[in-house]
């Protein structure tokens, strides 16, 4: 049966219609929604630089301003890196007046990448860092850079996480859904073979973290250039990366560590190759303290070798 091409055409238009009905007010639903249940990471996703998602960052304080007192360091003439830090200097040519991301911070002085930037380069930033107790040392530490008590998400939205605290090799604990604070076992088999936490006690403590896109926290700072990105989240490297919507902010350099990511460094090395970086090299250090891939942008890759 042949239907005449007026009908049709009708029909197409009506189907538009109703897909744009059920558009807007599906859009409609979901800004209606309390912002809590957005950033709890309900299946609601919104875009990463989406107004709301600024707000809700800015009116929770989320990103906490530089300090202004003195700074109060253990070690203030050492530079704590383990070799990243002075990799990425050479690369970028000692740049001053650099913009950096950390996650995580850690307590913003211990094996910190960017301390020495900060201190004697004029370097400002963003310390992420997601356990409480690790975040209140980095506050101590008056570092001249904006901080967040967030991690870094490792969805393509906000989300909440149960977070084991254990000072430099606290993570995520997937799988866990109580969000109440609670003792659990951490160790798996793959990393007890792996030797990676067995210095860590069989039970640790675990608490409710907000996870924020790293995008997100950049949208709400205006910030669209990031010269050097440390990333230290031991084990969740790559699932951080994929959320980065690298056509719309340019990350200049990165240190990715790799030795915890489930994924392998194979993995790692692929995804980043695929966005276009280049690998500058590879740093370790003794007693597992460094264990990083270094990747350069192709905009700032001419030139950089010969300074290595």
């Amino acid at each position: 049966m042949r239907y005449p091409l007026t009908m049709i055409r009708h029909s197409n238009f009506w189907f538009v219609v109703s897909c744009v009905f059920a558009a807007v007010l599906f859009f409609n639903a979901v800004y209606r929604l309390p912002i809590e249940y957005v950033m709890s990471g309900e299946p609601v996703i919104l875009p990463q630089n989406d107004q709301r998602i600024i707000q809700y960052i800015l009116s929770k304080k989320l990103l906490q301003p530089p300090s202004e007192k003195p700074y109060n360091l253990e070690m203030p003439d050492e530079d704590p890196s383990r070799g990243q830090g002075q990799l990425i200097r050479k690369i970028l040519n000692n740049m001053t007046k650099g913009f950096f991301v950390e996650c995580g911070g850690l307590d913003g002085e211990t094996r910190s990448n960017t301390l020495f930037m900060e201190m004697h380069l004029g370097w400002k930033g963003l310390l992420v860092e997601a356990d409480p107790n690790n975040y209140m040392q980095l506050l101590t530490k008056n570092r001249k850079s904006w901080s967040s008590n967030t991690c870094l998400s490792i969805k393509p939205h906000p989300h909440q996480a149960n977070f084991i605290q254990d000072f430099n090799q606290g993570k995520i604990l997937e799988g866990n859904p109580d969000g109440s604070e609670s003792v659990v076992p951490v160790f798996t088999d793959r990393e007890l073979m792996r030797g990676g936490p067995q210095d860590m006690a069989p039970y640790q403590t675990v608490v409710k973290v907000q996870c924020m896109p790293l995008f997100s926290l950049l949208a709400a700072m205006n910030v669209s250039v990031v010269d050097y990105f440390s990333l230290d989240v031991e084990g969740n490297e790559l699932q951080v990366l994929k959320t980065i919507p690298f056509d719309k902010i340019l990350i200049k350099t990165l240190s990715v560590e790799f030795i915890h990511t489930e994924e392998g460094k194979e993995l790692l090395l692929e995804f980043m190759l695929s966005k276009g970086y280049g690998l500058a090299g590879e740093v370790t250090f003794v007693n597992n303290l460094a264990n990083d891939l270094i990747f350069v942008h192709p905009s700032v890759a001419k030139g950089w070798s010969q300074r290595l």
